[in-house]
């Protein structure tokens, strides 16, 4: 792994920080004076990493992946300096430590993410090439009908140009409808920014809502906004073998 990598998952700093130290020369691996972040190294092979001269104890990496719900309003950046919600607060958690975010929120929208320490599986997670699908639950504030939001699910599917880009649903349905408003399933793969917001805006649907519920298999549960669950061996062995990756 890189040199970058480890300081960031041993310090529990975000990437931007861990690499101003290190070009700063204020860490050190094994004694020696560290300066370049992108240096290859092997983790297992390290014995001792130091800032400012403190020891900072190397801990044996295992893969672990959380879920957590992301309230709205809070951002999915480490830090912000012009807004204090940020995701930031949540990975300083003593058990967070190494941990990224999969799979980014808008600010206004709510709902699963997953945070792993593992690199690779982050990228397959996140990377479209691997289409791992996201379903997203959304109130639009009016009653569709079902013939027409068939229609407009088939066109989806087909895929829309939008500022240059095409988006493509994998496939969508009509979970409720009320007097007043409608909750559709939209289940993506690619990701791409403000994806599903686009998507309906193109067909005159106004996002009310907006929440993601299920990433690779994985639920969002019970989990009410603010609150982190630990994913068991269990369930951590079954996303790998999900997304085809090894553990």
């Amino acid at each position: 792994m890189r040199f970058l990598q480890l300081v960031q998952q041993q310090m529990g700093l975000s990437r931007r920080r861990a690499e101003t130290l290190i070009k700063a020369g204020r860490v050190t691996l094994d004694g020696a004076q560290m300066s370049n972040p992108y240096l290859e190294i092997e983790p297992k092979q390290t014995t001792a990493l130091a800032l400012d001269g403190k020891t900072v104890e190397i801990a044996p990496i295992a893969a672990g992946v959380y879920k957590y719900y992301k309230p709205v309003g809070m951002l999915c950046s480490f830090a912000d300096p012009h807004h204090h919600h940020a995701m930031g607060k949540v990975l300083r958690r003593p058990e967070l430590k190494g941990y990224k975010i999969v799979g980014r929120l808008d600010r206004d929208a709510e709902g699963l993410l997953l945070l792993t320490n593992d690199g690779g599986l982050l990228n397959h997670l996140a990377h479209p090439r691997y289409e791992v699908e996201k379903v997203y639950h959304v109130w639009v504030p009016k009653v569709l009908r079902f013939r027409q939001s068939f229609d407009v699910f088939r066109q989806m599917k087909d895929g829309i140009e939008d500022q240059g880009e095409r988006l493509v649903l994998v496939r969508g349905a009509i979970v409720q409808r009320t007097a007043t408003n409608t909750l559709v399933k939209l289940v993506l793969t690619e990701g791409k920014k403000h994806e599903v917001k686009r998507l309906c805006r193109h067909f005159g649907w106004t996002v009310q809502r907006l929440i993601r519920v299920e990433m690779a298999g994985v639920h969002l549960g019970p989990l009410k906004p603010g609150e982190l669950h630990a994913l068991t061996k269990p369930e951590i062995k079954a996303l790998y073998q999900r997304v085809r990756q090894p553990l």
